[in-house]
């Protein structure tokens, strides 16, 4: 309003100078026999579209900002269709950058005029504000177009949207949409035309520093159990022209209409988990199992409706094993949502990603493997979890680790790794002694990794070359001290860890598949000359270079309890003394942007001789605080009391906060109280 006021007393004002009637003022005189000058009020800016990544972007903010880098619209929630419609503030000035944030998931799109228009937030509208901004960087556009480092118009837009398009061509051909409009078509999230080409991408872009972006687009599609899928990968400063994508078979792609059905399972479960724990199951003790779920909305979630042919890396269903919130009243009211299509395995079966909300407001996320049927009797077809159908525990991830040495006066020497966790339950007989002799995972590069038991850990180790088990799982393709002017590699200092023989640099870990494939071979302990089982599985995301890693935030120890780890006495080696009862309580904060840790772990030894052990905690996402109590892990196994504290000579090597962010990587902060080594 105060524009379009001052607008028109402009135009008075100057009518003024020529002796006529001035702003506000009156008086009579004589007409001046000619008709005054109109000042039109600019016509209100309506923008409408579809906010989707194929499935709806339900529940996001939408922000629209103008030129200025005013905020002149915003939706607080937005719908479970992704639809929205909102009229602009007057006044507004294009272009306009509209901006849809979910948790830490953020879709961009752009508007060049002051017409009301279609504008569709997708990520293919996000790749689009990214070629437009000098950084590469989608979510720090609106800064820069009202900073006038950016210029969104005519000019500039279309060249871009073609660019994209001419990367997309062969998916776009692929899924029938070579001719839609990127950024104003036609969308509804039922899985189809447009949307079915959302579903078939993954774009990625990740910062590397304040003016470049590393990109990557990947086909979410089926490929053979040893394949990676098609994919693409450049770096925003680089002045050549993006690749496309290669040729990509239409029958490789999600079925028409999946996002619709990944929708309905996800309802399906949240009916299921409404219901009170007696409906749900007839038994919760610790023998009961698939035969218990009694619910028909809960055996419904299953092929064939029956919940005893789900097997997920060797777990069926129960209260200790595969959807064990069935059996807790604590998982009464959970919700699922935010369904997303990730890939096909070979035999056609769907990898879905979901998150779960419980009624504290507690989040988490995972993955299920679905398989598409037809309902008897209507036909139709629906999607019903089946597992991977795999009879050995496995899995790999993306990881990466900020590990600080506050103690001892260490702290020169924190640094970051990124690389893979490669993941096998430390799984025991009756007796209590480990089942697996060892596991050999084969790289996607071809290169081995052995994994084997100890004694006192959750999860297999990895071994070094010499037969050394290291008491880590995790694999360090790329590690630098924080600080920069640490010489030297933290491999010289922390030797007891797994680092790859050489660094990879940025520029390769940026590169890798987002679903690269490994292998892993298992080898029993009955008999350890053969091969029990081969087992291929694919990742959901590569790791971030230590440049994209270092642009982000984690959560962290309170100052409170940063400063009493700094100020505590340790022995000359390290290794803080344990309490002999109550458990290690710990308390942390989450900087804004940073992902809350749902898992707590303690890394230690069980006397100054004794063996290795590590003990975790899960906790909700919405909780600052939790404490790690003991647990034996096998008959071997001494770091416990029997009535489940640790004991006296129980000592702490580190701990680490834990969090899984949509795509499945994993980020920890841990802190280690140990003495490095002096480099030889």
């Amino acid at each position: 309003m105060s524009r379009i006021l001052r607008s028109g007393c402009a135009v008075l004002a100057s009518a003024a100078l020529l002796g006529l009637s001035g702003c506000g003022g009156g008086g009579g005189g004589e007409e001046s026999g000619s008709t005054p000058p109109v000042t039109a009020s600019p016509a209100a800016v309506t923008l409408s579209g579809t906010v989707a990544t194929g499935a709806a972007f339900e529940g996001a903010t939408l922000v629209v900002t103008d030129r200025s880098g005013a905020e002149v619209g915003r939706i607080d929630a937005v719908g479970a269709d992704g639809s929205y419609t909102l009229t602009l503030a007057a006044g507004a000035q294009a272009p306009f950058v509209i901006t849809a944030t979910r948790d830490e998931l953020r879709l961009v799109s752009v508007h060049d005029s002051a017409r009301s228009a279609t504008v569709n937030v997708t990520p293919v509208t996000t790749l689009i504000a990214a070629r437009l901004s000098p950084s590469g960087d989608p979510d720090r556009l609106a800064a820069e177009v009202a900073a006038g480092s950016a210029r969104i118009d005519t000019t500039t837009l279309a060249p871009r949207i073609e660019e994209v398009r001419t990367l997309l061509m062969p998916l776009l051909q692929a899924t029938g949409t070579a001719g839609d409009d990127l950024l104003r078509g036609t969308l509804q999230t039922d899985g189809r035309g447009h949307d079915r080409l959302l579903d078939s991408l993954k774009i990625t872009i990740t910062p590397d520093s304040s003016g470049s972006s590393n990109i990557q687009v990947t086909v979410r599609q089926q490929t053979a159990e040893d394949s990676e899928p098609a994919s693409i990968s450049f770096n925003s400063a680089s002045s050549a022209t993006p690749p496309a994508l290669p040729t990509v078979a239409a029958a490789d792609l999600v079925p028409d209409g999946s996002s619709a059905l990944i929708a309905d399972l996800l309802a399906r479960a949240t009916a299921c988990y409404a219901l009170p724990l007696e409906s749900r199951v007839s038994r919760t003790d610790a023998a009961a199992g698939p035969a218990d779920v009694q619910a028909a909305a809960c055996r419904d979630l299953f092929v064939d409706a029956d919940p005893a042919g789900y097997l997920h890396n060797g777990a069926r269903v129960g209260p200790s094993g595969a959807f064990g919130g069935l059996f807790r009243a604590g998982a009464t009211g959970l919700v699922f949502s935010r369904g997303s299509y990730e890939f096909s395995r070979v035999n056609g079966d769907l990898i879905v990603g979901y998150t779960t909300t419980a009624t504290s407001g507690s989040t988490d996320t995972g993955a299920l493997v679905v398989r598409r049927v037809n309902e008897t009797g209507s036909g139709r077809p629906v999607l019903r979890v089946i597992g991977n159908q795999y009879a050995h525990d496995g899995g790999v991830a993306a990881f990466h680790q900020h590990r600080r040495f506050l103690s001892l006066a260490q702290s020169g020497w924190d640094y970051h790794s990124v690389g893979y966790t490669l993941s096998v339950a430390n799984r025991t007989d009756s007796g209590g002694n480990p089942v697996y002799d060892r596991v050999v995972v084969t790289s996607p590069r071809g290169h081995q990794l052995t994994l084997r038991p100890t004694s006192g850990s959750s999860y297999l180790v990895l071994v070094k070359s010499g037969g050394t088990l290291t008491g880590t799982n995790f694999v360090r393709l790329r590690s630098r001290y924080a600080a920069a002017d640490a010489g030297g590699h933290p491999s010289e200092r922390d030797t007891s860890l797994f680092f790859a023989p050489t660094d990879m640099e940025d520029g390769e870990l940026s590169g890798l598949s987002a679903h690269s494939v490994w292998k892993f071979e298992y080898y029993l302990a009955s008999a350890p000359g053969t091969i029990a089982a081969t087992q291929h599985y694919k990742t959901r995301a590569r790791p971030l270079s230590i440049a994209e890693l270092r642009q982000r935030g984690l959560a962290t120890l309170t100052e409170a309890g940063q400063s009493a780890l700094a100020a505590a006495t340790l022995p000359s080696n390290g290794r803080l003394p344990l309490p002999d009862s109550g458990g290690v309580t710990l308390d942390w904060q989450v900087p804004d942007g940073a992902l809350a840790p749902t898992n707590l772990k303690l890394f230690g030894r069980a006397s100054a001789s004794g063996g290795s052990f590590n003990d975790q905690q899960n906790v909700a996402s919405t909780a600052r605080s939790g404490t790690i109590g003991c647990s034996a892990q096998t008959a071997s196994d001494a770091h416990c009391t029997v009535g489940g504290d640790f004991v006296p000579a129980a000592t702490a090597d580190g701990l680490h906060l834990w969090a899984r962010d949509g795509d499945g990587r994993e980020f920890a902060s841990f802190y280690a109280m140990y003495r490095l080594a002096t480099p030889q």
